[in-house]
């Protein structure tokens, strides 16, 4: 069986664009011979939608949008698998996250999320309702199991600790599936893309099923989607996997599981109760013996060397510029200080946005070295981004001169020198205003964590890379 699996970058809300984006991936699709294409999670209305989820005008503009996504022809020559959020009129969210088959000119068939995390930055109980059961369609004579993201990562003999109480992969081998799909916005952390790899592996391993899972790329706000979307074999050999950071379709040759061969290789007995989350989620090494070597891993472990750092930066930058695609700033702006935390925001602005569309811009004081001037000027050069040079001393002085009324009689500490973090604030606030500009936080996470930053201040910014 062919798989494409079309690793796009979708934006929340923009559903004729998403839509676009679907069919010209199908298209492709279809010429090169593909039985199926598969698409990120919540493909039709981008993820994450939250609250917009809501909005009752929100849903219906999407399901129009679906309506007419199914009527294209291309999906007579290749069926998809797209990610809408579908209304019900039951108890609770009144939502599913979902998934459409699309085929001959309609919506063949709607598979829904089963597990609904709720942990880090997931808040997916408040939307949607879970799933009571699982779904396999059958696709080019193929049965295809249909899982969503969290649906693949409660495996019980993957995870030390599992969080739900159902594993929605072994319900569909004991429905007979022969393939595996998944369709998944798994968010980017550093070390998070091999644990997800030796899972689908594991997995694979378990139920004597090829699996394929497609995720999403692509920045929305604060989140970072890394896609490397893949395809792995029974044996849990990657047979291809999608570059990280970038659009890509790819296509997997499965062999599907034979029928005779229905069921898990070796299960517990399959529990029936409402999901329950535990407080922890380890991976952790299997003891099956059939299932093969799995790394011991933390989750997640950093990688630290150049690789991984290369990585990193790779999601940092993505992560800038689909921002500012998304929310339509073409230009940004940043104060460069010489110091580590500026310089690596220039470095990553530069990269995302292209030199010539960021400004950089020095605002020393009578406490700067003269060093970090020229450290400044040099980066800026460096990077072809371009530089301006504004002294704040004046205008410190002028702070100094009216507040000093009421300040008599009080010893300098603090406030004064939160009042020049202020004030550089204020004047990349008043560039960023004039030009339309995003202006870029260099304050790092430690700051963050620790609240070890001037409020007002350094923290001014749309973006905090």
């Amino acid at each position: 069986m062919k798989i494409a699996l079309a690793q796009i970058d979708t934006t929340v809300g923009a559903f004729a664009e998403n839509a676009a984006a679907i069919v010209r991936q199908s298209r492709e699709a279809a010429r090169a011979g593909a039985q199926l294409v598969l698409f990120p999670e919540l493909t039709l209305c981008g993820y994450p939608p939250k609250d917009l989820l809501a909005l009752r005008e929100f849903v219906q503009r999407q399901l129009a949008a679906l309506e007419q996504l199914a009527a294209d022809p291309v999906f007579g020559r290749v069926p998809a698998l797209v990610g809408f959020a579908e209304p019900h009129r039951g108890e609770g969210a009144g939502l599913f996250n979902a998934c459409a088959l699309l085929r001959d000119g309609k919506i063949a068939a709607v598979a829904r999320k089963s597990l609904l995390p709720t942990y880090d930055v997931f808040d997916e109980a408040r939307y949607f309702d879970p799933s009571p059961e699982v779904t396999v369609v059958e696709i080019a004579g193929v049965r295809v199991g249909l899982s969503i993201c969290e649906d693949l990562w409660n495996d019980k003999l993957f995870w030390q600790k599992p969080r739900y109480a159902r594993d929605p992969a072994e319900e569909l081998a004991r429905q007979g599936a022969q393939v595996l799909v998944n369709l998944s916005a798994s968010p980017y952390a550093l070390g998070k893309t091999q644990v997800r790899r030796d899972m689908v592996a594991a997995a694979a391993r378990r139920h004597g099923m090829p699996i394929a899972l497609c995720n999403l790329v692509g920045g929305n706000d604060s989140l970072v989607f890394d896609g490397h979307s893949l395809a792995v074999s029974t044996d849990g050999e990657t047979l291809v996997e999608a570059p990280g950071f970038e659009e890509r379709l790819i296509f997997a040759d499965l062999s599907p599981k034979p029928l005779a061969a229905a069921g898990p290789r070796s299960t517990p007995p399959l529990g029936r109760q409402k999901p329950e989350p535990s407080c922890r989620n380890d991976p952790a090494v299997a003891t099956k013996p059939d299932l093969g070597a799995l790394a011991v891993v933390s989750a997640y472990e950093l990688d630290l060397s150049d690789a991984g750092c290369a990585e990193l930066a790779a999601a940092l930058t993505l992560g800038i510029r689909d921002y500012a695609r998304k929310t339509g700033f073409r230009t940004a702006v940043l104060g460069l200080s010489g110091g580590v935390d500026s310089a690596l925001t220039a470095v990553l602005a530069a990269r995302a946005l292209g030199p010539t569309n960021v400004t950089a811009i020095a605002m020393p004081s009578r406490y700067t070295a003269s060093m970090s001037n020229e450290d400044a000027a040099l980066l800026a050069e460096r990077l072809g981004i371009l530089f301006h040079t504004i002294t704040i001393e004046p205008i410190f002085q002028s702070y100094l001169a009216a507040l000093e009324p009421i300040f008599r009689g009080r010893k300098p500490d603090v406030t004064e020198e939160n009042l020049q973090a202020r004030i550089r604030g204020a004047l990349l606030m008043a560039y960023s205003n004039k030009t339309g500009a995003l202006l870029l936080s260099t304050g790092n996470k430690s700051e963050l964590a620790t609240g070890f930053s001037t409020l007002y201040g350094d923290m001014a910014g749309g973006l905090a890379p």
